[in-house]
């Protein structure tokens, strides 16, 4: 290659990479975190910075509704309210909006099992056995025998996930009834207490449990005994048909409204309150709380009790009793959960000891992002350089590279094709017989991809769409477009160096090319 020829390699090479980049910081989400925050700010200043940040963090991330709170020695001192409830009704956010707050239900359900401790109607290490009356899990006496409370409550008892697209219209006549609905899908994945294992129907057990030893139905208990309690005036297990109208429209990953709806359990994700309602409740869970609920039984629910492998553990260190945990700095002891549903993501955050906490509740299946930055933010504030969140950030901004250099690869390739078949150096061939090997590879390559992409797009869930909503759209699309691109290539093979060369003195003649 002569000199003119580097020099233009380098002006196209160039110019690919400015394009790239240039689509890359004007398609991705990328917001500076935490720059403007500080340990000297006080929360009214932060809730000031924040209502300036949330709506473009939004707008960003295309999410239709937002409410957050900051709890500070365990009381609220910031509520900001974002967006719309109802984007299509036009209906604003409000102290009034509910929530669907999904796992974080777990948590809630944790302090009802330490209520039960404190009455000495149960212990946590004591079996199954001693405490179910109504319904026995659809296996052998002697594994359902060596199961505990505990075990249930870290999601150590070997039960599976159970389902999660099993939603019921508040009004339905027809929503199966708990028991019923645990012994058609109890799963085992594994012995009890060997390893982690996220379960919603373990703690779907702990329900039946609580009625067994109570006497009363799960929600009337937990209304009584620590919802009330705490002054979570609006909060309860399940929805009433009257107060449909006061919760906000979920959203999918697709931006798709999501009409309300309820599971046949609800100690594992049925939970619907406000923002006051789960922030008083974080606020109670501090270590300087005077809240209803004695500290000695909430603090029994921090200790850990499994480390956490896999993608949470990416996140969290451990799982105490209804909730995750992880040291900030190191070892400052935090708890948290999150709660998604269909349509639905919220968070919470909350140091015991010192008694901050975050809360941050949110109408929109696209919401990890948003999360991430705000608990980044909320982290600084507190003196802290990272959270577990943050990965989530790290991880966008890797994706958003990639995308960038697979863009800058398909780009090359396809300039690259388009000069061959001008050129001649590439021919469209749809000869099947002649197909030498490398184009066979291409066009298994694209209906892999094709094959996979039409997969994901028919999951109503993908742990990848959640975490990162815009990228894995783009992604998605340039790898679309490569499997295009393959295929293309596959049709229009490069020919040979003399067959070019005779190409070229034939055209030179006046002979026809083909």
């Amino acid at each position: 290659m002569g000199r003119v020829g580097r020099r233009n390699l380098r002006r196209k090479a160039l110019l690919l990479f400015v394009f790239c980049a240039a689509v890359v910081l004007w398609a991705a989400p990328l917001q500076p975190t935490g720059n403007h925050v500080g340990v000297q700010m006080a929360p009214e200043e932060l809730g000031r910075y924040w209502e300036h940040r949330i709506p473009r963090l939004m707008q960003a991330l295309d999410i239709p509704g937002a409410a957050v709170a900051v709890v500070v020695e365990g009381r609220p001192v910031w509520t900001g309210y974002f967006g719309w409830a109802d984007q299509e009704a036009r209906r604003p956010m409000a102290e009034d909006t509910l929530f669907q707050v999904g796992s974080i239900a777990k948590y809630v359900t944790g302090w009802g099992i330490a209520d039960l401790q404190d009455a000495e109607k149960l212990k946590l290490d004591g079996a199954l056995t001693e405490y179910l009356t109504s319904w026995w899990p659809p296996t052998d006496a002697e594994t359902v025998g060596s199961l505990t409370i505990r075990q249930l409550l870290s999601h150590t008892a070997g039960t599976g996930l159970g389902p999660i697209n099993q939603r019921y219209r508040p009004d339905d006549p027809d929503i199966p009834e708990l028991r019923a609905a645990l012994t058609d899908h109890f799963q085992w994945t594994g012995a009890a207490g060997t390893h982690f294992s996220y379960s919603n129907t373990g703690f779907n057990i702990l329900e039946v449990l609580v009625e067994d030893v109570s006497g009363l139905e799960f929600s009337a208990y937990m209304d009584q005994h620590v919802l009330q309690p705490l002054g979570m005036a609006d909060a309860s297990f399940g929805l009433q048909p009257d107060r449909v109208e006061r919760l906000a429209t979920g959203y999918d990953a697709r931006q798709r409204p999501v009409a309300a709806y309820v599971y046949p359990e609800s100690a594992s994700g049925g939970l619907f309150a406000s923002l006051k309602d789960i922030a008083a409740f974080v606020a109670a869970g501090a270590v300087v709380s005077t809240g209803a609920t004695p500290n000695a039984s909430v603090q029994r629910l921090y200790q850990p009790q499994t480390a956490i492998p896999g993608v949470y553990g990416q996140v969290f260190s451990h799982y105490g009793l209804g909730h995750f945990l992880e040291y900030l700095g190191g070892e400052q002891l935090a708890v948290s959960h999150g709660g998604q549903g269909y349509g639905w993501m919220n968070h919470f955050h909350l140091i015991p000891e010192t008694g901050h906490g975050i809360v941050i509740l949110t109408n929109s299946q696209r919401s990890w992002p948003f999360f991430a930055q705000l608990l980044t933010d909320w982290s600084r504030w507190l003196g802290y350089d990272s959270i577990g969140m943050g990965v989530i950030l790290q991880a966008t901004a890797a994706v958003w590279v990639l995308i960038g250099l697979l863009l800058y690869l398909l780009l090359w390739r396809t300039e690259t094709l388009i000069r061959g078949l001008v050129t001649g150096r590439r021919r469209l061939s749809w000869s099947i017989t002649h197909r030498r090997w490398p184009g066979w590879v291409q066009l298994g390559s694209a209906a892999l991809l094709l094959a996979g992409l039409a997969w994901a797009n028919s999951q109503p869930y993908l742990l990848l769409t959640a975490i990162l909503p815009k990228a894995s759209s783009w992604l998605g699309a340039a790898l679309l477009f490569a499997a295009l691109l393959l295929v293309v290539e596959s049709v229009a093979p490069q020919v040979h160096t003399a067959s070019v060369s005779q190409q070229r003195v034939s055209t030179s003649s006046g002979a026809e090319l083909f």
